[in-house]
């Protein structure tokens, strides 16, 4: 099956795109992403850009670009199937529609875009929120990141059917040792992520600098508040504060065995946030980190089910009930994992799933035009 993926992230930066691709490395895949990097291992890998478009004018130039690469690349009804990453890719999918008649669309919606009625909606979200309406009408694939947003979609765009749902799970779970906190070894929390005002990030800064005698931290990762943060931490000297910037994923497991916990943290405003889907928690959980959180409720749900973190308010009690029990915690860990083995094999046979049963409504196709052919 010819494959065109359409992606406005960099395909080979983000987690989910690269667990999608895994799942369909056997068959011949065309990718259309913005390039970050000089490494472009696949053959068929065109560079709309070198920088993610974000923001209106930086869209309508990937836009127009992605326009006419593609009209010059390929012939019409080339494609087979259409990937779609993301909704900010869907403006994209009219193009190579129009050119691939007959490709089957597959869209992976990675965030819940939807809004509630008293939810204000700004101009771009009412534009992106029509043009996934479309398209879900449109494609019988819809995938969504977990069941309760793809309920969700359901509900809001009055579909027949559930989107399907691919959590965002790791591929494989590495064989890596439970972790020990040695006496007088000075405890290492880690933010692996997105560094953003919302992320509460100087709120934990602040706590595990008030415990510098035995507390050091490390934040991995760029965002719209990483420099004001690096300023802060300079301003301030917190010499247990270690600012590390970007990562790679395929660095992940390396990055998370030098420490003893983690730290995530979503916001509690908008459906997307309150229906997250972090794959952070398996990083950490898969490399034996409890994870600390302020309050939320889908992760306290979690973290009280399966005992592998805290989700309250209060931090810094958080942190030392944790190092407390970290022995507890590593058992409690190892329970985890060893559920999520079996869940991990099933979600990645969702996309496989999806490909053969779009393989099976062309050879019914054909079948049909060849059978009307002999009558």
């Amino acid at each position: 099956m010819k494959i065109l993926v359409i992606s406005t992230m960099p395909h080979d930066k983000e987690g989910r795109i690269n667990r999608l691709l895994h799942q369909i490395k056997n068959h011949d895949i065309y990718i259309y992403s913005p390039e970050v990097s000089n490494k472009n291992p696949e053959n068929n890998y065109y560079s709309v850009s070198k920088e993610i478009p974000i923001g209106y004018i930086a869209q309508i130039k990937f836009y127009l670009k992605f326009k006419k690469q593609f009209k010059k690349n390929h012939d019409k009804n080339f494609f087979d199937i259409i990937l779609v990453l993301n909704y900010s890719s869907l403006p994209f999918c009219k193009i190579a529609k129009k050119r691939n008649k007959n490709a089957e669309i597959i869209y992976d919606s990675f965030e819940l875009i939807v809004k509630t009625r008293s939810e204000k909606k700004t101009l771009r979200d009412k534009f992106y929120i029509k043009q996934e309406k479309l398209i879900a009408e449109k494609s019988n694939y819809i995938i969504a990141a977990n069941n309760e947003r793809a309920l969700i979609m359901q509900g809001y765009y009055r579909l027949d059917k559930k989107p399907y749902v691919i959590q965002n799970m790791p591929l494989e779970l590495s064989i890596v040792q439970t972790k020990e906190i040695k006496e007088n070894e000075r405890i290492s929390i880690v933010y692996i992520g997105y560094v953003s005002k919302t992320r509460k990030i100087e709120n934990l800064v602040n706590c595990v600098y008030n415990n510098k005698e035995i507390w050091d931290l490390y934040i991995y990762g760029d965002g719209d508040y990483y420099e004001e943060l690096l300023n802060y931490i300079e301003k301030m000297n917190m010499q247990n504060i270690y600012l590390e910037g970007r990562y790679n994923q395929n660095e992940i497991e390396k990055i998370l065995s030098k420490h003893h916990i983690g730290y995530i943290c979503y916001d509690t405003k908008g459906l997307n946030n309150i229906y997250c889907e972090p794959n952070k928690i398996y990083d950490y959980t898969f490399n034996y980190l409890p994870i600390i959180s302020y309050y939320h409720p889908k992760l306290y749900g979690i973290f009280k089910e399966h005992k592998i973190g805290i989700a309250l308010d209060d931090i810094e009690e958080s942190l030392h009930r944790i190092v407390k029990e970290y022995k507890d915690y590593q058992e409690q860990l190892l329970k985890y994992n060893e559920k999520i083995k079996q869940e991990m094999i099933d979600n990645q046979q969702v996309l496989t799933l999806i490909i053969e049963d779009i393989k099976d409504k062309k050879k019914r196709e054909r079948k049909g035009i060849n059978d009307s052919k002999i009558r």
